[in-house]
């Protein structure tokens, strides 16, 4: 229920004059027209690029685009490339698939939802939005003590600028201004039918599948020095392995302890094994992480 009306609501906003379509075509259907008639991929400078309504989205904006992680926000780039380098390239295609489709839907979604807000709005609404998106600014500079450089430097760190900051925001309030506007029903939203929409939509929209990665401290009884004559290497090895496990347990780094502690060949990079060439020179690493492939997530 909540997926369709959410679905209804984009069909309305995005159709425009596609109302007068053949008798008895359904809102997917006539969605599929309507955005036939709008995006097209075209020969520009340097590759293809998608025309959507005029406008363009290229390879460049998807793989910048920006991603959310644990440890703060990325660019889609630098967020898959970890994951190109331990996996085969049809099981990566896969795995990025899902994430490049997201982030172009949205694109498109935002550059007709807000060709359909600015017709519906005329040509009053530019001096509206320019207020509004100063205001944006003024508060996003007040996160940096009001200092306007400081405030600059973050955005060209983040690969933007003043203006195109500005021209984001102008978009973005204009489209939730349009998308309010078009939803009927003004009464609040309930915590329960919140959580009946997202049970509903959770499989397709909220799920990421589950990804093995095979990270190794290798400690190898040769390389470690003896400072106590009554033990052996391997003694020291089994000493240092059960230590290391209980640093883990407790909440330290793998990484990091791997690039301390590891005699692999993958230390520098916290032990993160990809297969290498030829085999001989990976063994026993790639049988154990050919052997990890085979266990259920979790």
């Amino acid at each position: 229920m909540c997926k369709s009306a959410f679905l209804s609501v984009l069909m309305l906003l995005l159709i425009g004059g596609c109302q007068g379509g053949k008798s008895g075509s359904t809102d997917a259907e006539l969605g599929r027209i309507a955005l036939a008639q709008k995006i097209e991929l075209v020969e520009a400078t340097g590759g293809l690029v998608l025309m959507v309504g005029g406008e363009t989205v290229t390879s460049d904006e998807i793989i910048e685009s920006p991603v959310e992680r644990n440890e703060g926000v990325v660019s889609l780039a630098e967020h898959l490339k970890p994951i190109s380098q331990i996996s085969p390239p049809e099981q990566f295609k896969e795995q990025a698939r899902g994430q490049v489709e997201e982030i172009l839907t949205a694109k498109i979604l935002n550059i007709l939802l807000y060709q359909d807000a600015k017709r519906q709005a005329g040509k009053n609404i530019d001096e509206g939005l320019e207020k509004v998106a100063e205001r944006e600014w003024r508060k996003f500079v007040l996160n940096f003590g009001g200092d306007q450089a400081k405030a600059d430097e973050a955005l060209e760190q983040m690969g933007t600028d003043r203006t195109s900051f500005k021209k984001e925001q102008k978009r973005s309030i204009l489209i939730q201004s349009h998308i309010a506007s078009n939803m009927a029903d003004e009464r609040p939203v309930t915590y329960r039918e919140f959580i009946d929409c997202y049970n509903e939509i959770k499989d397709e929209f909220f799920v990421r599948p589950a990804m093995i990665k095979f990270q190794l401290i290798d400690i190898q009884p040769a390389k470690l020095e003896v400072s106590n004559p009554n033990k052996n290497r391997r003694e020291l090895a089994k000493e240092l392995a059960y230590k290391l496990l209980g640093r883990i347990e407790a909440g330290e780094d793998f990484g990091e302890l791997a690039k301390q502690y590891s005699h692999g060949h993958m230390r520098e990079f916290g032990g993160l094994w990809k297969p290498v060439q030829p085999q001989s020179l990976a063994a026993p690493y790639d049988i154990l992480a050919a052997e990890a492939q085979k266990t259920e997530p979790g």
